[in-house]
């Protein structure tokens, strides 16, 4: 019969091996869980006891170890691809960099235990593991982790394709363990007394280690050049913006100048006797004066002056603008994200109108915030047939405005968990957005 002590060790070294790990891999991730946290904890708990019978049947059963690995790293996977919703090259990714770092600190353990507790590392799972596992874990899976809260929890999120690809970089690294460990003609357990061994696989996992970290500082690089751009694009726009606002001065100023002349015309016209044209004379002036009528379109500072400034951009080239915006003093979104999103659906709206004929050239847009979410929908009239990726995406057409900046909004929806649907039907193209909003900004 098997001693209770012996179950223990199990125990303890399958939570050692599994929650360490576990934790880091979820962290980078835990706004993106499927469940709330309380039903997440649960299944976690059932994770772990899964994991722990997983061991007693490898330690105590005549089933092979490679076999039990196999079946234990399955479960976790599935687990993880359950809990988890996001991008599935993305969460492969950091499954393989943490599983891959699971494997290393059991190697390391198990040589440490040989060198220092001798015959009893012939034995598995014993509580002189236990004690080598804490030991690797403060060496190794410690500063890891202040690793990961620096930089995963900053490249993880970035929206971007690579992520299809990334994950064949720790796959491979992943299959480069398993081959040495199960494959070689010697058991595992033999492998990971052999120092020569450990010492190999240590070098495999920090040159792995190299190729993680400059991966992520191409992120991170690609996730400033990507902010550059928003903010160059929202520069312009209050380029532009500042250039109409000047004109407009320079109009009042003209205005004023040109004042005194016609107050002496006035005069002369009322001294004369001349109302009836005086009168024709004023309505002709009235005509002649810019509009300056200021509307308010929505709360919002921002928005309502991005709102303003294309609509006169449309109101230029004869297209009509029909806007029902309903947007607090205060959205909690980055001041760039709206800007960017709103400057480049109105900017491919108006280029698009650009291209039909007079009569069919409007544009509108609804807005509103709700339940800490905020919604836009923009339709416009298009010409011509529009083209699309092999994976649905709108293509950019120069001509006809529609895919210029699609990728920005995309990105942007993507990374403040949105929603973006885009949809042409009747030479209508229409796209709507749900942005949720972010109470720490």
């Amino acid at each position: 019969m098997i001693p209770f002590y012996r179950f223990l060790e199990v125990g303890l070294f399958s939570m050692l091996n599994l929650m360490p790990f576990l934790i880091m891999a979820i962290y980078p991730f835990r706004r993106h869980l499927r469940f709330s946290h309380v039903t997440t904890n649960i299944l976690i708990i059932v994770m772990a006891l899964v994991q722990i019978c997983l061991g007693c049947l490898a330690a105590f059963s005549p089933i092979g170890s490679e076999v039990m690995s196999l079946v234990s790293t399955v479960i976790y996977a599935g687990f993880y691809f359950f809990v988890i919703k996001d991008h599935i090259g993305r969460l492969a990714f950091v499954l393989l960099v943490f599983s891959n770092l699971g494997n290393l600190v059991t190697v390391c353990a198990k040589c440490l235990e040989g060198l220092v507790f001798g015959s009893i590392a012939l034995e598995s799972y014993r509580w002189s593991m236990l004690i080598c596992m804490v030991i690797m874990h403060l060496l190794i899976t410690v500063p890891v982790g202040f690793y990961v809260q620096k930089y995963f929890t900053s490249s993880v999120p970035i929206q971007t394709k690579s992520w299809r690809h990334l994950w064949i970089i720790p796959a491979t690294f992943y299959l480069t363990w398993y081959y040495h460990l199960y494959f070689t003609g010697q058991s595992a357990l033999m492998v990971a007394l052999d120092i020569h061994h450990a010492l190999f696989l240590l070098i495999i996992n920090l040159g792995a280690f190299v190729v993680y970290h400059t991966a992520i500082l191409l992120l991170l690089e690609q996730k400033k050049s990507s902010l550059l751009m928003q903010n160059n694009y929202l520069l312009s726009l209050r380029n532009i913006q500042h250039e109409n606002l000047q004109q407009r001065i320079n109009e009042a100023r003209q205005a004023k100048h040109d004042v005194r002349h016609h107050m002496h015309l006035i005069r002369e016209y009322l001294h004369s006797g001349k109302l009836q044209e005086l009168e024709a004379y004023l309505d002709q002036y009235s005509a002649s004066l810019p509009t300056t009528q200021s509307i308010l379109y929505c709360q919002h500072y921002e928005t309502n002056s991005l709102l303003g400034y294309f609509a006169q951009q449309a109101q230029q080239h004869g297209i009509t603008m029909d806007i029902f915006v309903q947007l607090p003093e205060k959205i909690h979104l980055p001041e760039t994200t709206l800007s960017v999103l709103l400057g480049n659906l109105l900017e491919n709206a108006i280029d698009a109108c650009k291209e039909v004929s007079d009569g069919e050239r409007k544009i509108t847009v609804r807005g509103k915030a709700n339940n800490g979410f905020v919604f836009f929908d923009i339709s416009n009239p298009y010409s011509g047939a529009l083209k699309k990726s092999i994976s649905g995406e709108y293509l950019s057409t120069k001509q006809r405005g529609h895919g210029l900046g699609m990728n920005s909004v995309a990105h942007l929806v993507r990374y403040h968990n949105g929603v973006l649907d885009v949809d042409s039907k009747d030479n209508i193209f229409r796209v709507s957005v749900m942005l949720q909003e972010q109470p720490d900004v």
